[in-house]
């Protein structure tokens, strides 16, 4: 077992685990985005974590962790009290399948599938699939404004999708100086921006998902390089 760290680079950001209300997003803007700011971060907690689960997604909300787990065979979906760290599976996904990012939204979890084109809807209080929805392309990650859902594909584009529907509403490229940043994959909404982690580096991004679609969304981003050191430091945490 190690343990999950919880990492903050602002007081927004402890504000926005708590499962806070949605807030409406900001107006579209016509403007070029601004040029990516940096941050910096300080862990303030952290819980025991089974590192056999392959996470794909995560979201903290009134005092419980929901995660989905991805490989074929071994795809579920999580719910942990932090404060007993007790764990229940709530779903299990068909071994043919490799479960991706979550949502909670409402009374309702949804969840991905990598490249099965297939998500799933679960009563949030239950545990029972109340729904399905098919799309195109891969699933990777998927986060919430509170009304809407937001969804990538490990490309540079970040969709917004109607969770009644599960349609497509809008497409956002993300770049950096101009260039495309592709593999964007977790995904959590704070203060009004999409945080998402790029797969196979020691960064987050953090996305204005307000820009139209022929513009593309402004990024900043927080390295991570030592909040790793920190976890081999403290190994046994």
């Amino acid at each position: 077992m190690r343990r999950l760290f919880i990492a903050t680079a602002s007081a927004a950001l402890v504000a926005a685990c708590g499962g806070s209300a949605a807030r409406t997003p900001k107006p579209q803007h016509d403007t070029a985005p601004a040029a990516p700011e940096r941050y910096t971060y300080v862990v303030r907690n952290a819980y025991p974590h089974d590192t056999d689960r392959y996470t794909q997604g995560l979201q903290y909300v009134d005092g419980q962790l929901w995660e989905g787990t991805g490989e074929y065979g071994r795809s579920r979906l999580l719910r942990t009290d932090l404060a007993t760290g007790r764990t229940h599976e709530v779903a299990r996904l068909p071994r043919s399948e490799f479960g991706e990012g979550i949502a909670v939204l409402g009374d309702r979890v949804y969840q991905l599938t990598w490249q099965e084109n297939k998500a799933y809807v679960y009563d949030r209080r239950s545990g029972d699939k109340c729904g399905e929805f098919r799309y195109p392309g891969e699933g990777w990650g998927l986060t919430t404004d509170g009304t809407k859902l937001y969804m990538s594909d490990g490309t540079e584009y970040i969709h917004t999708v109607d969770p009644e529907t599960f349609r497509r509403e809008r497409s956002v490229a993300v770049t950096l100086d101009g260039a495309p940043v592709r593999m964007i994959n977790e995904l959590e909404w704070i203060d009004g921006k999409i945080w998402a982690n790029v797969y196979l580096t020691e960064q987050l991004a953090v996305i204005d998902p307000a820009y139209r679609t022929s513009v593309t969304a402004s990024m900043q981003y927080l390295h991570l390089s030592l909040f790793f050191a920190y976890a081999t430091l403290y190994p046994d945490l």
